[in-house]
């Protein structure tokens, strides 16, 4: 009697980078929110106790080395957006960025180098 083989893989990829801005990497840190759906300018509460089923948004921040990893379900085309701080004296403002089309497949990882304005 043969049972056959089978490999199992993984079903989540990656997109992964740096995230820049004209002086250079970021090294203060950005959310990066990744979704099949688009992405509003700012990110929507999340209320998992009352919310309805959605479509899936991955977050992650990024790193002090001005890298990024986030992991997210492959087989998918996403948004990336990118939302980073700037401080001026006492206020704060937020600088958004918005990728579209970033393919991921399971199991690999897609590179995706962010650059603020």
């Amino acid at each position: 009697m043969h049972a056959g083989t089978f490999t199992v893989v993984g079903s989540f990829g990656n997109i992964a980078g740096t995230v820049s801005d004209a002086s250079g990497l970021v090294t203060s840190g950005a959310l990066m929110l990744a979704s099949t759906n688009t992405i509003a300018s700012s990110p929507a509460a999340i209320v998992g106790s009352s919310a309805p089923a959605q479509v899936p948004m991955y977050m992650v921040s990024s790193k002090a080395d001005g890298t990024y990893t986030l992991p997210v379900r492959g087989g998918a085309t996403y948004y990336l957006s990118v939302y980073v701080p700037v401080i001026s004296g006492t206020s704060v403002t937020i600088t958004t960025k918005t990728y579209s089309g970033i393919l991921v497949s399971p199991s690999a990882t897609t590179t995706r180098d962010v650059v603020i304005p």
